[in-house]
């Protein structure tokens, strides 16, 4: 699906200390699909300006796993 590659890619540039275009990434993916609360709460924590991360509660199992590579 476009919506998670956008995610992956975001999280690629995210763990490079990118956060400006982790940031574009994640919110390419919520363009795709808005109810991506995955790519929400990647988004709010890259760019704390980009609004509040709704129905987040906390990190995900593949985020938990890319954090532990």
């Amino acid at each position: 699906m476009l919506y998670e590659a956008q995610y992956y890619l975001g999280r690629c540039y995210e763990r490079q200390g990118n956060d400006r275009l982790a940031a574009e990434r994640f919110q390419a993916a919520l363009i795709a699909k808005p109810d991506y609360h995955k790519a929400r709460s990647a988004l709010k924590r890259v760019d704390p300006t980009a609004g509040p991360a709704r129905g987040i509660e906390g990190a995900s199992e593949d985020d938990n796993a890319l954090e532990q590579n």
